[in-house]
């Protein structure tokens, strides 16, 4: 298990792991019922280190309560609410689209994510917003419009699927492309953009 401190920690164990082809899983607070925490591989863990509050931006290894008591200050709140809401983290909430017993009335975790700061398998740092995808350096440019690109090729020729088997969680080209049915899935989450 790694606990990255920030996000170029992130970038550079995922360098290691493709380049030696050790599978990577992300983790928040390991409170998932379907044991989407554990893998084969490296574990990232986001709890310890990348739990702080940046204004609206969070990182993924804020708990949801700890978001709660800062937003309250202001008046705020964040709508999802699953049970583990004390320990649960917003990379994982993001990850599987968490909701709680107030889904109908405050909607699921994508609902209320503007945009997502993610590292690629090969250790790219972009941001996805609904105006596309964006490097994080100016070098990345040509390497992030190609991905954005497949992304959009990949989710149109596999709509079907991707609507059947992963439903309608957030994915990466979901804040590419606000149309519903325009879904992929992310790469690891480092910091997310909240309304």
């Amino acid at each position: 298990m790694v606990f990255p401190r920030s996000a170029e920690d992130v970038v550079a164990v995922v360098r290691v792991c493709g380049e030696a082809g050790v599978p990577v899983t992300t983790r928040g607070g390991g409170t998932s019922m379907s044991g989407n925490a554990v893998g084969p591989g490296v574990v990232l863990d986001f709890s310890r280190y990348m739990n702080r509050i940046l204004d609206i931006d969070v990182e993924a290894g804020v708990a949801l309560d700890a978001l709660r008591s800062a937003t309250a200050l202001h008046g705020l709140d964040f709508g999802p609410d699953p049970s583990s809401h004390s320990r649960c983290t917003l990379g994982g909430m993001i990850g599987n689209d968490a909701c709680g017993n107030r889904s109908v009335r405050d909607g699921r975790t994508s609902g209320h994510v503007v945009a997502l700061e993610i590292v690629t398998a090969d250790g790219m740092r972009a941001v996805a917003d609904h105006a596309g995808l964006h490097p994080v350096d100016p070098r990345d440019g040509a390497l992030v419009a190609r991905l954005e690109a497949d992304l959009k090729r990949l989710a149109g020729e596999n709509l079907a699927p991707l609507r059947t088997e992963l439903g309608h969680a957030l994915h990466l080209a979901q804040l590419l492309d606000p149309n519903p049915g325009a879904q992929s899935t992310a790469h690891l989450l480092d910091r997310a953009q909240l309304p």
